[in-house]
């Protein structure tokens, strides 16, 4: 098996959906950003600090700093300092905040639910199935587990 040849062709097909995806306006692709960690605060259901934003995303602080600026703006978010530590601050989405999310979150699941559906139950859950294995996989590798 030519695993390389395998995995060149996994990135050409990604890049490619995510293109079609992009010109085809599916709410995946626009999910970068702002509004990205805007759907962490919201699912947070409790103030946040932008250090676990950044842990939780896996964006850096500085764009986590830029995203809030603009959630902020438009005021989708609050930020409130910590009185027990006035350097610490904490962010909490407002009743627009979650508005939003809540649109954007039932228009990402209608195209999932889409993409199931154009795939067909048979393809969907063995798509699911090997996403899971793949999980279990990468897990496994970052904690030094065996396999089973």
């Amino acid at each position: 098996m030519d695993y390389l040849s395998l995995a060149s062709e996994y990135l050409r097909v990604i890049s490619a959906l995510s293109a079609e995806q992009k010109r085809g306006g599916h709410p995946r692709a626009q999910a970068e950003g702002s509004l990205f960690i805007l759907s962490f605060i919201a699912m947070a259901k409790r103030p946040i600090r932008p250090g676990e934003l950044s842990e939780m995303s896996g964006f850096s602080t500085a764009n986590i700093a830029m995203s809030l600026k603009t959630l902020e703006n438009k005021g989708y978010i609050t930020r409130e300092i910590d009185k027990a530590d006035r350097r610490r601050t904490f962010v909490t989405a407002t009743p627009l905040g979650l508005q939003v999310h809540e649109k954007r979150a039932a228009e990402y699941m209608n195209g999932i639910v889409r993409l199931f559906q154009d795939l067909g139950e048979n393809d969907s859950l063995e798509y699911i199935r090997i996403l899971n294995k793949m999980l279990e996989n990468s897990h496994r590798r970052n904690t030094g587990e065996e396999a089973n």
